[in-house]
């Protein structure tokens, strides 16, 4: 915060009945986000064949509008053994080795929450994408408006179908990245 104080040079004439002091300040925009409290129920990792929401919690601090944006690293869960991974999702037995998921925000702001309609994590790595919230850089993706979010709660809510979808998969663990950024909108 800078701070500048003015006096006027005639402040300290002798026949002087006031003096006159113009203070000036600032506050600097501000947008950043932190790490939730855990979300998840217990330690298991949820069944990748059965219809999951989770959700994973944030904090917003934006003391000027602002933009939030979310990309993935692989655009689905992927299965997480190298040894295992065929070309275009397919391991050497023919089981696919990725899952495809979806990814919604739901934000509070100093106004109104905003909340968004799923985008399927395959929208989530590229630029052209049709997921308003997409994104790689601070101010990119989902606008907030003229709304800012001072110490407000946001959440990233992941799900995905069953094992109803009729593409067997290669046993073991999945996983994908998802990076959330947050800025002032430009």
């Amino acid at each position: 915060m800078a701070i500048a104080l003015m006096a006027p040079s005639t402040a300290f004439a002798a026949n002087a009945d006031h003096i006159a002091i113009d203070v000036t300040a600032t506050i600097a925009e501000r947008c950043g986000i932190a790490r939730g409290p855990a979300t998840l129920a217990s330690a298991a990792l949820p069944d990748l064949e059965t219809a999951q929401t989770l959700g994973f919690d944030f904090q917003l601090d934006c003391n000027t509008p602002f933009a939030i944006a979310v990309s993935s690293s692989n655009g689905a869960m992927v299965l997480d053994d190298p040894t295992r991974a065929g070309p275009v999702g397919r391991t050497e037995t023919g089981f696919s080795n990725r899952k495809a998921y979806s990814v919604a925000l739901a934000l509070e702001t100093d106004d109104a929450p905003i909340a968004t309609r799923p985008c399927d994590a395959a929208d989530l790595v590229a630029a052209g994408s049709a997921c308003p919230f997409y994104g790689t850089v601070a101010g990119q993706g989902l606008s907030s408006g003229r709304r800012t979010a001072i110490r407000r709660n946001g959440r990233v809510i992941v799900g995905w179908r069953g094992g109803d979808d009729g593409i067997r998969r290669a046993a073991g663990t999945y996983q994908d990245t998802l990076t959330i950024v947050v800025g002032p909108r430009t």
